[in-house]
């Protein structure tokens, strides 16, 4: 598919990635960790740039073109301010993002590993975080010299090396994601 037919699906098709021309199906919908996670560390990156004008923070779905052969959905994207130069209204973002997010579904891990590390990568993504719901861990990878390098969570704290003076603390984190499930029964 191109991204010309991309653009030209209605509102309420299927929601859908395109990586180097290759359809990538979005559904089923996550699972309610995936959900909740996405929603704390948006809210998060929201409340600490919100004050201090270093940037937007935008949540998924938001149509994110890499290249004129891959639009992608991240779960969080973070723009320094300024960026992107240009921007409309009903209308993808056409700049790599500085910060990119992805929490893993089930469905999506491999491609959110592999594939999609790979075009963050090659677009010049500054700062791509993978969170892990199941390990509760989180992969960083931070753009050096055109190439990922990459670290894994072994403390309590990750910082961003993209967005100013942010840093997560991992089991508060968890701990809030967890509250904001619903109880097992």
């Amino acid at each position: 598919m191109t991204i010309e037919q991309y653009y030209g699906l209605p509102e309420d098709a299927p929601r859908i990635e395109i990586i180097e021309g290759i359809v990538y199906d979005m559904s089923p919908a996550p699972i309610a960790k995936h959900q909740v996670a996405v929603a704390v560390l948006h809210h998060r990156i929201y409340r600490h740039v919100r004050g201090r004008k270093v940037g937007r923070v935008f949540l998924s779905p938001i149509d994110t073109e890499l290249d004129r052969r891959t639009i992608v959905q991240p779960d969080v994207v973070f723009f320094r301010w300024g960026r992107p130069a240009k921007w409309q209204p009903r209308a993808p973002f056409r700049e790599p993002p500085d910060f990119v997010a992805e929490v893993l579904s089930p469905g999506t891990a491999v491609k959110d590993t592999t594939i999609k590390r790979d075009k963050y990568e090659q677009a010049g993504v500054g700062e791509y975080w993978i969170l892990d719901p199941e390990t509760e861990q989180v992969v960083v990878y931070r753009l050096r010299e055109g190439r990922f390098e990459s670290t894994t969570s072994e403390g309590t704290t990750v910082a961003s090396s993209v967005i100013d003076d942010f840093t997560l603390d991992l089991d508060d984190f968890w701990r809030e994601v967890s509250e904001g499930l619903p109880e097992v029964s």
